[in-house]
């Protein structure tokens, strides 16, 4: 019946009741399918609440050692591989694909799934102060974690031999021990002894040095982010001796130079060109905060670095950003448009215009760094609005 379709007709007639009383109970087969699959996936299982309760009983206050989370996982394998729970999930599946909000019951059914776990890491984990390592977040490893278990469950269905409940321990425990990240440094994949040592070592120079040292520094930064970046990692990946990169880029402060310098020269040049183009001074400003929004969006691995690296004279480090300051004036563009619109009468009085071009400039920057699903318009929009024209109605 689910290869050659089936009919409302072929439902009613199978289950012996009338048409008038199917469909006043549902109004289409959509909605018998949705029904259907609902009650396929009606796993009532423990709320958030109870899973946080047995996980802290289970730990005792403390973080779970590893024995107590292999017996977890060895006491709960008859439930995760119940035959008719399991069949129960493959028949929604199938049904799934024959609308689209059918589909939606069993993504939601994901979703449930994936709390669950989720609360066992917050309550197991990440309260005792482990975190993760890069790319992988909760979201993600409970997304690993529910497909590690549906798939031990499809297994187990036609080859239990195979699926012992030690095995699930064992993988589940593997993968923990691969993403967990002890010492709270934020480190990477890559920084694994496996992973890290396939990577292949390059003897020759690229025939563009600079290029392949900034292409590697983004991926480093995107990885890692700016603390964590280090200069061995990028001159490995670009293929350049570290010693000959420190001569191309001395530290990683010069690397975001490097990167963004070409950037902003343009979007000094596009204000030159609003100038002569005779564009008003507000215009202008807005086109500045598009042009930025737009490079954040597009270089977003050296923005982000930029602004962690700029916070870091916060900590008493000012030598560190002082090269990015004189380098990268991004204020220094935008002064002389707030300054000519304050003399012209368009901006109110302002004694201090380099000020205010840098706050500018710093809001659009953390805008654009705290919402990074917004378009590069919508941030310079909303920034431009408030800077513009402010909150009080005029």
């Amino acid at each position: 019946m689910l290869v050659d379709g089936f009919t409302a007709e072929t439902v009613f007639n199978a289950a012996g009741v009338a048409n008038a009383t199917f469909y006043r109970r549902f109004k289409n087969k959509s909605a018998y399918v949705r029904a259907l699959i609902d009650g396929l996936l009606d796993d009532p299982g423990s709320t958030d609440a109870e899973m946080r309760d047995r996980v802290r009983a289970l730990g005792n206050g403390s973080r779970l050692h590893t024995s107590v989370l292999r017996e977890l996982i060895i006491a709960s394998f008859p439930a995760l591989t119940e035959s008719r729970t399991v069949a129960r999930r493959v028949l929604a599946h199938a049904f799934a694909d024959s609308t689209p909000r059918a589909a939606q019951s069993v993504r939601a059914d994901y979703q449930r799934r994936d709390g669950r776990i989720l609360v066992v890491y917050d309550e197991a984990l990440a309260k005792h102060g482990l975190t993760l390592r890069r790319p992988f977040t909760p979201k993600t490893l409970a997304v690993v974690i529910s497909a590690l278990f549906e798939g031990f469950q499809l297994r187990h269905r036609s080859d239990p031999a195979s699926v012992t409940p030690a095995l699930l321990a064992d993988a589940l425990l593997a993968i923990l021990g691969g993403v967990l990240d002890e010492n709270g440094s934020h480190a990477h994949l890559d920084d694994l002894p496996l992973v890290r040592e396939s990577v292949p070592q390059i003897t020759e120079l690229p025939r563009d040095p600079r290029s392949a040292v900034l292409s590697a520094a983004r991926e480093e930064f995107a990885k890692r982010g700016f603390f964590m970046a280090q200069m061995e990692n990028i001159a490995r990946t670009s293929g350049v001796p570290l010693e000959r990169l420190h001569r191309l880029f001395p530290s990683k402060t010069h690397l975001i130079i490097g990167a963004l310098r070409p950037r902003f020269q343009t979007i000094q040049e596009s204000i030159e060109d609003d100038l002569l183009l005779e564009l008003t001074e507000p215009q202008i400003i807005v086109n500045y905060l598009q042009r930025l929004a737009r490079v954040c969006a597009e270089d977003m691995p050296f923005t982000d670095a930029l602004m962690l690296a700029l916070a870091h004279e916060t900590y008493g480090e000012p030598h560190q950003v002082k090269p990015l300051k004189q380098e990268l004036d991004l204020p220094g563009m935008i002064a002389p448009i707030i300054e000519a619109g304050c003399r012209n009468g368009v901006f109110a009085q302002i004694d201090q215009p380099m000020e205010v071009a840098a706050e500018l400039t710093n809001a659009l920057l953390l805008r654009c760094f705290t919402r990074r699903s917004h378009s590069p318009e919508e941030n310079a929009g909303l920034v431009a609005e408030l800077v513009l024209r402010g909150l009080v109605g005029r």
